[in-house]
């Protein structure tokens, strides 16, 4: 329902075996549920306007996307509404690192209404438009985060009143 649902984010780690024998046998075991957790301790939730102000890390609202092993202890998330790029730990949840976002990112004016948010802001990431994807190189040194839509200022209204852009 696009963040009108609260729900508390986690993930989950899994096994799958496959048969290369028999075409579409695969095997599906849940063998870990991590949930996502604030600096604090505090339950991330799936719900839009579950913020206090501009700065994600001291918000509840966490959806994550992208997600990237950088150990056994660590894994990095991405997130669509800060936008956000986190830092977990693996056994308490609890995240221990959230990386800066330069400005061009981040909207000034935060709504649980995406509508609400697109009219209120003239830069930043769009609705339901923040970091979609990650990667992490191959030298394990270098995040890369992917924006699912052009940042508000990087796009136009067309004529259906949606924002077109070219770069995203």
């Amino acid at each position: 329902k696009d963040g009108a649902v609260s729900y508390p984010t986690r993930v989950h780690k899994i096994r799958l075996k496959f048969d290369i024998q028999k075409e579409g046998t695969i095997q599906f075991e849940l063998l870990e549920t991590l949930m996502l957790k604030s600096s604090e301790g505090k339950a991330l939730i799936g719900l839009s306007s579950a913020f206090s102000g501009p700065d994600a890390s001291s918000n509840l609202r966490f959806d994550p996307e992208g997600v990237r092993a950088l150990s056994k202890d660590q894994i990095v998330i991405s997130d669509e509404y800060g936008p956000s790029v986190v830092v977990f730990d693996t056994t308490s949840g609890k995240a221990v690192k959230w990386f800066n976002i330069p400005n061009h990112f981040i909207p000034k004016h935060l709504s649980g209404d995406a509508e609400q948010e697109m009219s209120e802001n003239e830069s930043g990431r769009q609705a339901n438009g923040g970091f979609e994807g990650l990667a992490l190189q191959s030298d394990q040194q270098t995040l890369l985060a992917f924006a699912q839509k052009p940042l508000l200022q990087d796009a136009t209204k067309g004529e259906d009143g949606k924002r077109v852009g070219s770069m995203c």
